[in-house]
């Protein structure tokens, strides 16, 4: 007989299985970590963005003109309207 063929092993084929599901579970990892990086950037802009409108808007600065009882100075704009 010139080619012997032999059927993988027990311990060959589990190893194979092993190295499938790290492969898998590393893709896996990766994956989560990009959506996270994703919504956590996602939340940083919403809020930034919530800030910005309420402290932009006249209505959010209103109460802080009453209790001053003053116009708006250049030290209370620089506090309401923040550059």
């Amino acid at each position: 007989m010139k080619y012997k063929w032999e059927a993988p092993s027990k311990k060959g084929l589990k190893l194979q299985e092993i190295r499938a599901n790290q492969m898998q579970i590393e893709r896996i990892n990766k994956e989560l970590d990009e959506a996270a990086k994703y919504e956590a950037k996602s939340d940083v802009n919403r809020w930034e963005h919530t800030f910005q409108s309420r402290s932009n808007s006249p209505i959010a600065c209103f109460p802080i003109t009453l209790v001053h009882g003053e116009d708006h100075s250049a030290s209370h704009k620089a506090m309401c309207y923040p550059p």
